[in-house]
């Protein structure tokens, strides 16, 4: 029987040819320094090919195209990819308008000045929001100038995951046409979570116990419920859908049950339409209405309507 030319050679033989047939792949330059890249130049064409690094330097790049050869390009010809910038956690916006509301007593028109700050931080959420009103107000058909009103609210949430979330919240709430009660402030924590979370809309729930007191007014002293602090429970929903790139939709309800003399409660439903006017602009404009019904102070209840003008930061 007739023996197969490489299988009648000695084993040593094999070896040797194994090893000349590797050593020949480490050591040839293609199989080493060979890498695919692709660079856009900056007179907007583009090459591919294969970059040879051992004939490559800071100064010059020598690849081989599939349609030009090997050629070698000049490293300051070529266009450097730009870093992402990561978001800033920071967000502020800030807007003037003019505001009219009606209580049972008065009616009021306001030059209006908001601003909001926001903190997206790993663990956390903070929220501060300020506004000031400086109020036109007819009473008795008789009009004055001079009164005001604001407020303050502070929010940090404390993220858990994706599951229930801690929070803390302050609000300070000032009207000067209130008889009793100008000084309105509500301190509480509790639990919030977040559903419907998506690109474009979401749903924050929020429950817990909180101290409310009201303070101030020529009524004051003959309301049995002013000046002192009570335990409330504070339930909170709010709802943010961008119906668009341009428009975005936000509603907020806010229910307070204080445990004074009696149950006394307190609501506060706020819309707000904003509209951009094109798209990564800075500037937008927004309508909101807000009602407000408190039994912790007097006037009771607030109607107000509020267009402003704003920017982001």
């Amino acid at each position: 029987m007739e023996c197969q030319p490489l299988r009648c050679r000695p084993p040593h033989f094999m070896r040797r040819l194994l090893f000349v047939a590797l050593a020949a792949g480490l050591l040839s330059p293609t199989a080493a320094q060979a890498e695919e890249v692709r660079y856009n130049l900056t007179n907007g064409d583009t090459i591919t090919g294969e970059l040879i690094k051992e004939e490559s330097s800071n100064k010059t790049k020598v690849i081989v195209s599939p349609l030009l050869g090997k050629i070698r390009i000049s490293s300051s010809s070529i266009v450097l990819p730009k870093e992402k910038t990561p978001p800033s956690r920071w967000g502020t916006e800030f807007s003037i308008g003019l505001n009219s509301s009606t209580t049972s007593k008065a009616k009021d028109s306001s030059y209006a000045i908001d601003i909001s700050t926001t903190y997206s931080g790993e663990r956390n959420n903070l929220n501060m929001e300020a506004d000031y009103h400086y109020d036109e107000v007819t009473e008795n058909n008789k009009t004055s100038t001079g009164a005001s009103s604001g407020g303050l609210d502070l929010r940090n949430d404390f993220i858990n995951e994706g599951k229930y979330n801690f929070y803390t919240n302050i609000e300070y709430d000032y009207n000067a046409l209130n008889t009793s009660g100008k000084n309105r402030t509500i301190a509480g924590f509790g639990l919030s979570k977040d559903f419907l979370v998506n690109q474009n809309r979401s749903l924050k729930i929020s429950l817990g116990p909180a101290v409310h007191w009201s303070t101030g007014g020529e009524d004051c002293s003959n309301d049995s419920n002013c000046g002192g602090a009570y335990y409330s429970s504070r339930f909170q929903a709010t709802y943010d859908w961008s119906i668009t790139k341009l428009f975005n939709l936000i509603l907020d309800h806010k229910f307070t049950a204080t445990h004074a003399s009696e149950l006394l409660k307190g609501s506060e439903s706020t819309a707000t339409l904003k509209f951009i006017p094109s798209i990564d602009s800075p500037y937008y404009s927004k309508l909101e209405y807000k009602n407000s019904y408190q039994d912790l102070t007097t006037p009771k209840t607030k109607d107000s309507y509020l267009f402003g003008i704003g920017k982001s930061f």
